[in-house]
């Protein structure tokens, strides 16, 4: 599996396990929506999601392979619970 093939599959929400040490380091950054635009805060889901709770975030975005292009990941409710975006919408950094 190439590195194209990774990013369509995490963008499409898709775990990928990956073996080359080289690829996993630039597949996917996690971060926040702020002001509609995707701002890097964690290399890891749970690192994002535990900066969006501290800082008063609601949305959890996936930026891959070092593009323009962030997806919605998770969106916390009114009750506080992380819930999974299914169809993500896709933002773009301008």
């Amino acid at each position: 599996m190439n590195i194209n093939e990774i990013a369509r599959e995490l963008i499409n929400g898709k775990t990928v396990v990956v073996q080359d040490e080289q690829v996993k380091k630039a597949i996917a950054i996690y971060g926040v929506l702020m002001g509609g635009v995707h701002v890097d805060v964690s290399k890891s889901i749970k690192g994002a999601k535990q900066f969006a709770t501290r800082n008063g975030f609601n949305t959890v975005t996936v930026r891959v392979n070092c593009g323009y292009i962030a997806r919605e990941l998770f969106f916390k409710n009114k009750k506080g619970s992380w819930v999974t975006l299914e169809k993500g919408q896709i933002r773009y950094n301008k």
